[in-house]
């Protein structure tokens, strides 16, 4: 068989084949927010605890970047009139390229006891003076290229996937797909929902970006996106079962492991120069 033949068949194969998945389904959805309710181990730190307890919500209500999130502040949570939360996302080494502001969907605001709520968690944090979901204190090393924030996405997908969520979704990305298909099925305003995730349509022009971006106008279609109805929000936190890793556990952790140091170690010439 000639060459070209070859490729023409793979070519076919690759045209005939159904796409892969990007996004969660609503039930991986449902599986992973309910383990967020989770009595935390003793063994993990406050802010690993934290992470796991609200990322995975903030993830789903808004559509953000994982690292987007991971690298906040208690300073980028703040009140927009009486009733409204909304997050700060400003750029850094991510992919976001201006600074927008995000509303927090009300089931965040309001779930949890007194006292336990994702507020008072950021007014802990703010007394600290520390950053959200990790502790500089705490800090190992590493380069300004892999900061501490990356590595706590890496933990939360790690935790996610140790849930059986299956491996050929992305562990904090999918969360990102996931609103792009929710918003479009309960007909968010397409625009503002860009200004929500930071994308821009692909057939904006320069009109679509006038005018200011009202946090008003953004909460209100934020707030089509549906209840998650996770019946464990209203009982107890369920006590930590500690899980067993598996040898195939084991053996992704540590090529996922193999290949960041390999990256970093390609980073490196560049930023000695």
């Amino acid at each position: 068989m000639r060459d070209e033949d070859t490729s023409e068949d793979e070519e076919k194969k690759k045209q005939e084949a159904e796409p892969p998945r990007k996004g969660f389904t609503p039930q991986e959805a449902k599986r992973i927010l309910t383990a967020t309710l989770v009595a935390p181990s003793e063994f993990i730190s406050v802010e690993m605890a934290a992470a796991r307890r609200w990322l995975p919500w903030l993830c789903a209500y808004s559509g953000a970047r994982v690292n987007e999130l991971t690298s906040l502040r208690p300073e980028d949570i703040a009140p927009y009139g009486i009733k409204l939360w909304a997050m700060r996302i400003k750029p850094s080494l991510e992919k976001t390229k201006t600074w927008r502001v995000v509303p927090i969907h009300s089931p965040i605001i309001e779930q949890g006891p007194e006292g336990q709520r994702f507020l008072d968690y950021v007014a802990v944090r703010a007394k600290l003076k520390k950053p959200l979901f990790y502790d500089p204190e705490r800090r190992r090393g590493g380069i300004v290229r892999h900061p501490q924030f990356h590595k706590i996405a890496e933990r939360i997908g790690e935790w996610v996937h140790g849930l059986g969520i299956p491996y050929d979704v992305k562990p904090n990305h999918g969360w990102r797909h996931l609103f792009k298909s929710v918003a479009r099925h309960v007909k968010m305003d397409r625009e503002v929902e860009g200004f929500i995730t930071g994308h821009s349509p692909k057939d904006s022009n320069a009109g679509n970006d006038c005018g200011d971006r009202w946090i008003e106008t953004m909460a209100a279609e934020i707030e089509k996106y549906p209840r998650y109805d996770i019946a464990a929000l209203d009982d107890p936190p369920a006590p930590h079962n500690r899980r067993r890793r598996t040898n195939f556990d084991v053996a992704v952790a540590k090529a996922a492991k193999e290949r960041r140091k390999a990256a970093r170690a390609r980073r490196a010439p560049d930023a000695a120069r």
